[in-house]
């Protein structure tokens, strides 16, 4: 999913996911090259909104850059609720920006993970089946 959600609820596939972000990115891939999402046994949600550079400046109807501000850049979080239609359970792991594993486990709660960067202060997640 990329674009403007508007809080919508979008159901692809087996996965359905909510976010209530104005802009989002949220890629939801297979990490077994000869599997699709249904069968996988590892799958990684990246998650990605608007970012900006530290100082960043626009004009007041943003239609142009005054200032281009500097690193380190600035990542607005992504909230996500998460579900995916399988019979077998998942663990969810955040991963530190690098991809690599943390020691932080998302839980489901009624069906569904959910995501929530701002917590997290993650843009991936691995899915283990």
């Amino acid at each position: 999913l990329v674009g403007f959600p508007n809080n919508r609820e979008f159901k692809l596939g087996e996965i359905t996911l909510k976010t209530d972000n104005e802009f989002a990115v949220i890629l939801v891939t297979s990490l077994e090259k000869d599997k699709g999402i249904a069968d996988s046994h590892k799958i990684l949600v990246t998650t990605m909104a608007r970012a900006r550079n530290t100082g960043m400046i626009y004009n007041s109807d943003h239609t142009k850059l005054i200032e281009t501000g500097k690193a380190p850049i600035i990542l607005e979080p992504v909230k996500l609720s998460l579900s995916v239609k399988r019979s077998s359970k998942a663990k969810v792991t955040v991963l530190d920006h690098s991809g690599n594993k943390t020691s932080e486990i998302i839980a489901k709660v009624n069906g569904s993970w959910l995501l929530d960067g701002s917590k997290t202060k993650a843009i991936y997640y691995l899915f283990e089946y």
